[in-house]
């Protein structure tokens, strides 16, 4: 894991390498960005021109259709780093 050390305090958090999709009616607590948005984000789909911008994995049982789609943290943040400001 990556660390973030805040000086002033003295305060170390861990970065996650893996995240998991927030769970429906919930935003993420590392971004704020709803479930939807960064399932656009990491699925392949129209909205993306089936080339997800953000990297991710989906880990299936054998024989099962649904699984764990987990995110690549360090992608997901490169590409909100690198999204455009909008003024409001």
């Amino acid at each position: 894991m990556d660390k973030i050390n805040y000086n002033e305090h003295n305060i170390t958090t861990l970065l996650p390498i893996w995240i998991r999709l927030p769970k429906q009616g919930s935003r993420c607590p590392h971004t704020g960005l709803s479930r939807g948005v960064m399932h656009r984000l990491v699925a392949p789909c129209t909205e993306n021109s089936f080339s997800p911008p953000v990297k991710s994995k989906q880990i299936l049982k054998d024989g099962k259709k649904r699984g764990v789609r987990l995110v690549d943290f360090q992608s997901l943040i490169a590409f909100i780093s690198n999204c455009q400001e909008v003024d409001l």
